[in-house]
């Protein structure tokens, strides 16, 4: 007869060997997996990876958000020079029109 596990999580697994860990039963698994140090170091290798990944993409997105900040900076700087050469342009276009004489003005001078 064989005897059936005592908590539904825990099951023997006949593809694996045997692990001896204090305090646990010889060839029982955890969601059916026996946690060998092979298996530990695998999903470490596997964590250290995405961790670098997600390093490489955390550094990446850094100089990309600094580079459009320069950009930002340099933008407003090139409006401020614009909009500084239309308010010159302005006054100097207003400046000539209040230099010209009004066009009833011209027509009054003609006829006499």
């Amino acid at each position: 007869m064989q005897r059936t596990p005592s908590h539904p999580a825990i099951v023997p697994d006949p593809n694996r060997p045997p692990v001896a860990a204090p305090g646990s039963a010889v060839g029982l698994t955890l969601g059916g997996r026996v946690p060998t140090i092979r298996a530990m170091e695998d999903d470490l290798q596997a964590l250290q990876e995405r961790i670098e990944r997600l390093l490489q993409g955390s550094r990446r997105l850094a100089d990309e958000n600094r580079r459009l900040q320069a950009e930002l900076a340099e933008s407003r700087e090139a409006r401020q020079r614009l909009e500084r050469r239309m308010v010159e342009a302005r006054t100097r276009v207003e400046a000539a029109l209040s230099r010209l004489p009004a066009f009833g003005e011209d027509l009054r001078d003609a006829a006499h």
